[in-house]
C-alpha cells in the first residue's frame, strides 16, 4: 500500500499556526513549569559567552513581562547571570 506524502507547492499557502502566536529571533521561550510559568532569554555574559537567563512567574503574562525586561537589559550590554557569594568558608 503506497503512502501519501505531499509537499506544499510554492503556490499553496502554508497552514497557519494553531495558537496564532509567534516569537521573534532571540525572544526566548515561555512554558508551564511547576506551579506557574517559566521562561528564558538568551543573553551575553560579561565574559562574552551566550547563556540562558531564567524568569519565573505565576502567570504567563507576568513571566513574559519579566522576559521583556531581561531582553532590554541584554540589548544594553552584558548581563550578569550568577551572583558571587561574598561569604568566605
Amino acid at each position: 500500500m503506497p503512502t501519501k506524502t505531499t509537499l506544499a507547492s510554492p503556490e499553496e499557502p502554508k497552514r497557519p499556526r494553531k495558537n496564532g502566536r509567534t516569537r521573534a529571533n532571540n525572544e526566548g521561550s515561555i512554558f508551564p513549569y511547576k506551579n506557574g510559568w517559566a521562561g528564558y532569554v538568551w543573553v551575553t555574559t560579561p565574559e562574552g559567552k551566550k547563556t540562558r537567563k531564567w524568569a519565573y512567574g505565576k502567570t504567563r503574562e507576568e513571566t513574559h513581562e519579566k522576559g521583556l525586561k531581561l531582553h532590554e537589559l541584554a540589548r544594553k550590554g552584558p548581563v550578569v547571570t550568577k551572583c558571587r557569594s561574598s561569604r568566605t568558608t
